[in-house]
């Protein structure tokens, strides 16, 4: 047996006892000869350099400029936002399935929501939006989400922005996060 069996009934009769339990035991089969197999290898969707890069240039842009933003600044990708974000549906009730979806602001990373980016862009600050999600969109914004989108429309209103200018790629940058030199930190990083 593999493990103590498992007593499903007993019953003790006089002076003798009867029970049923179950066993486990060990299948009966034999082990086919596995060593030498060759297993195809997924194919890769991103190369080393690609995934190398993209921490570079996210460690530049955590340890960038960050400046407040000013009357002409306009949403870009790599900006950060403070914005409310509110679904109404077509009843008119407000749709509040996914907690995050205040009116007392939530920080949106834009370059980080690709659903969310295209309807950001271009907008300025105390601007009001009104779109609604692909199916598609919705899916990747809220995934696990039971509730259906069909009609809801969604209002967003930036409060505040930051323009970010992603620091140097350099020696100083490098030092800035814990690594002796650039060369170093390409080294941790790969």
């Amino acid at each position: 047996p593999l493990f103590n069996p498992m007593i499903t009934s007993c019953d003790l009769v006089g002076d003798k006892f009867w029970c049923n339990m179950t066993v486990l035991k060990s299948p009966d089969f034999e082990l086919a000869e596995y060593k030498g197999l060759s297993i195809a290898q997924p194919a890769l969707e991103r190369t080393l350099e690609e995934d190398v890069a993209e921490t570079l240039e996210g460690i530049r842009q955590q340890n960038g400029e960050m400046n407040p933003y000013g009357d002409d600044d306009v949403v870009e990708a790599n900006d950060i936002l403070t914005v409310s974000i509110e679904g109404q549906k077509q009843n008119g009730d407000v749709w509040t399935t996914i907690p995050e979806l205040t009116k007392d602001g939530m920080l949106v990373y834009v370059n980080k929501m690709p659903a969310l980016q295209e309807h950001l862009l271009g907008m300025k600050v105390a601007e009001v939006k009104e779109f609604q999600f692909s199916r598609d969109q919705a899916e990747v914004l809220f995934e696990g989400l039971k509730d259906d989108l069909n009609g809801v429309k969604f209002l967003v209103n930036i409060f505040m922005g930051l323009k970010v200018k992603p620091g140097p790629l350099d020696d100083a940058l490098a030092v800035k996060v814990g690594a002796a030199s650039l060369d170093e930190l390409v080294k941790n990083v790969t």
